[in-house]
């Protein structure tokens, strides 16, 4: 039988052993989590936005990218460049289709060709491949949601029109006997009015009403040279096919 002290180091022991090799473990999962494909939303200052595989911080795998001129890559990419089957259209709506080889366009040597004909089962990449519906509001799918309200409110402060109105769907719910044209037209000179505007969005709550559809409440406070205001609103956002959210409707709320 030991003795007191004996005992009292062996339990030691055979913890510290216990800690190195849970420590050990963890070392393990981390690094095979971060070599994991993560679906990501990816955006830069400039307003490049990314959507797709993530692998260990790069973009690795199928994902869409679209540039602030309305550029937009839809195909496969590999230590963060075009690299595979993919699709380039340009904003005057000119579209490349072929083989990229770190983001050029090439032509493939046989053996590639034949291996992304083989991955792709004979078809290009396609939207509805990279977004499926969403069904279940995750963390992702509530980031993505923030960073789109971010991006909005961004663009309203730097009375960037384009940008603003970019954030609208083509279906939205126009407010009052407005056609499309005509809100759009009353939107510029809103934002063209004040010299200077600030906006922030408190995000209150995300609740997923029915497959890609969210509707989300926010307390916007608006600062300009001109007016102040802190109001709530009800937003109805939804998922597009190619993997952006857009409002549907704008509503004042209590």
């Amino acid at each position: 039988m030991p003795l007191n002290g004996d005992f009292r180091m062996s339990t030691a022991n055979t913890m510290r052993i216990f800690l190195f090799a849970l420590c050990l473990c963890l070392q393990f999962l981390t690094a095979y989590a971060e070599n994991q494909p993560q679906q990501k939303t990816q955006i830069w200052e400039d307003g490049t936005k990314y959507q797709g595989s993530v692998v260990n911080g790069k973009r690795h795998g199928k994902g869409t990218i679209t540039w602030p001129d309305g550029s937009r890559y839809v195909g496969y990419f590999k230590n963060d460049l075009r690299n595979g089957p993919g699709t380039m259209t340009l904003p005057d709506g000119t579209v490349y289709s072929g083989y990229f080889v770190d983001d050029k366009l090439t032509d493939p040597p046989s053996h590639e060709a034949e291996t992304a004909a083989e991955t792709l089962q004979g078809n290009p990449p396609v939207l509805a491949d990279l977004f499926p519906p969403v069904t279940e509001l995750t963390d992702e799918i509530a980031e993505q949601l923030r960073n789109t309200l971010d991006m909005w409110a961004a663009a309203w402060s730097e009375k960037n029109a384009e940008q603003y109105l970019a954030n609208y769907a083509a279906d939205f719910k126009v407010p009052g006997k407005l056609s499309r044209r005509q809100w759009e037209i009353f939107r510029r000179g809103r934002l063209r009015r004040p010299s200077r505007i600030n906006v922030t969005v408190q995000l209150n709550s995300l609740a997923l009403t029915e497959p890609n559809i969210v509707e989300i409440r926010i307390r916007q406070i608006y600062k300009s040279n001109l007016h102040n205001d802190t109001i709530n609103k009800l937003l109805r956002m939804k998922r597009t096919d190619e993997g952006d959210w857009k409002i549907l409707s704008e509503l004042v709320v209590k």
